[in-house]
């Protein structure tokens, strides 16, 4: 028994090394999905609203008209997110009365961020040179801050919906983790 138990540990470790040799890495493919660097951090932040964009607006890169001078329509899809970070909760308490103050949500500027997977030109003069890499750079900074600024337009109502809903979900949380105690939410 021990022989054929030690000839299947030699069979086993003859095969993992000749498939090391066989093998010599990642194909080209598999590099491109590897991760060179992962940090791990704590997060406090409380997510309450997405905001869903899909826009589009005219952008006009170079001067020369049907040389240099483009003219595009931007197509940009982007989720947006408005939270606060919990550490930032304090409470009083009177007997059985609670009173939890929050601070009022923020737009995550991390999550304005958009990919070139997200966005769409459409060049609508056909000039002879098209956008380059630092005019698409730059296109894709003025989606970004048409973004940011619809989020941010009270109109919108995007911050004031992720106050709300913050309220809520804070409230329900401790109600449901302690009864018989009456919850009050309030903003800093």
């Amino acid at each position: 028994m021990k022989k054929i138990i030690g000839v299947l540990a030699v069979l086993a470790i003859v095969a993992v090394i000749g498939l090391g040799v066989l093998w010599d890495g990642p194909s080209n493919e598999d590099k491109e999905n590897l991760v060179i660097e992962s940090i791990l951090e704590d997060a406090s932040v409380l997510t309450t609203q997405k905001l869903y964009i899909s826009d589009v607006f005219e952008s006009t890169k170079g001067k020369i008209p049907f040389i240099n001078k483009s003219e595009y329509l931007v197509h940009y899809r982007t989720t947006i997110y408005a939270g606060f970070d919990v550490k930032e909760i304090t409470y009083e308490q009177d007997g059985n009365n609670i009173t939890v103050y929050i601070p009022h949500c923020e737009i995550d500027e991390e999550s304005i961020k958009i990919g070139s997977e997200d966005i769409t030109l459409y060049d609508t003069n056909f000039s002879i040179i098209k956008a380059n890499s630092e005019q698409t750079i730059q296109i894709i900074g003025e989606a970004e801050k048409s973004a940011e600024a619809f989020a941010k337009n009270p109109e919108n109502g995007f911050l004031e919906e992720a106050d709300e809903n913050a309220k809520e979900v804070i409230k329900q949380l401790l109600e449901a983790a302690n009864e018989g105690y009456n919850f009050m939410i309030e903003f800093k």
